[in-house]
């Protein structure tokens, strides 16, 4: 269960400036807070699409928050559903495949460590 608190509530999008790190053509890296001790990222990822290993540009550990839309995440021989609300800690040295099966943009929020 979740705390029924929207991050949109925590970080105002309109206060945030981002930089644009990454601009693929189904994916785009934002780096929103950068600080000496975590980054903070934000993922679009087009419907259809997957993402293989890790693909911040910094191969750190990470929290990662579903924004929105769905996600499947396979991890060695396990999968995981993801969906807007769950979240996860990911080790760096964990390969991860992601793929964005869903009908919508994916949104993901990483706090890199």
């Amino acid at each position: 269960m979740g705390t029924g608190i929207k991050i949109g509530e925590i970080i105002e999008e309109k206060n945030v400036s981002s930089q644009l790190l990454e601009n693929f053509k189904k994916v785009k890296i934002y780096k929103v807070i950068s600080d000496k001790n975590f980054d903070i990222y934000l993922i679009s990822v087009q419907s259809n699409y997957a993402l293989e290993e890790h693909f911040l540009p910094e191969e750190k550990s990470a929290f990662i928050y579903i924004l929105k839309g769905t996600v499947s995440l396979f991890i060695d021989n396990d999968s995981y559903n993801l969906k807007e609300g769950d979240s996860l800690y990911l080790n760096k040295a964990v390969p991860a495949n992601w793929v964005n099966e869903g009908g919508e943009k994916l949104e993901i929020l990483s706090v890199t460590m």
